[in-house]
């Protein structure tokens, strides 16, 4: 890859080891670290930019992270209409709910939602442990 040809060209470890820890992310998301760099508009090789570049790219990557989260979140509930939501289930996720005339405690589900959230996003939470409190999530307003 040609970023990292120039990153190793200026013999920089840290550089390096920021690159392979982007690749690693990237290759998670199934995207090449180079649309990631395209993305985050690259001009012009130096070690300064590069540094730039790569914290462009982290910022890049902990979004598609995020939306890819939120997808794998919000997909294990049945949504009739598309759109998003937030952490807390605010946007398509209440839509729905209410669209479908399902009674729950509104706030406690937001509550609820927020905590498995923040939980998953610091790693507290595998994805099978977060598939099972999101059904407990389901399971507790079905039963209100």
């Amino acid at each position: 890859m040609k970023a990292v040809q120039v990153t190793l060209l200026v013999q920089d470890m840290e550089l390096e080891e920021r690159i392979i820890n982007l690749e690693e992310r990237c290759g998670k998301l199934d995207v090449s670290l180079q649309a990631v760099f395209q993305a985050a508009a690259l001009t012009m090789p130096n070690k300064a930019f590069i540094d730039i570049l790569l914290g462009l790219s982290d910022l890049k990557i902990s979004d598609m992270e995020e939306a890819e989260r939120m997808k794998r979140l919000f997909g294990l509930f049945k949504i009739h209409r598309k759109g998003k939501s937030e952490k807390d289930g605010e946007g398509t996720l209440i839509a729905n709910l209410n669209h479908d005339s399902i009674f729950f405690p509104e706030e406690g589900v937001k509550y609820a939602l927020s905590k498995l959230w923040e939980q998953a996003e610091d790693g507290e939470l595998t994805l099978s442990e977060l598939q099972k409190r999101l059904q407990q999530v389901a399971d507790w307003i079905s039963i209100v």
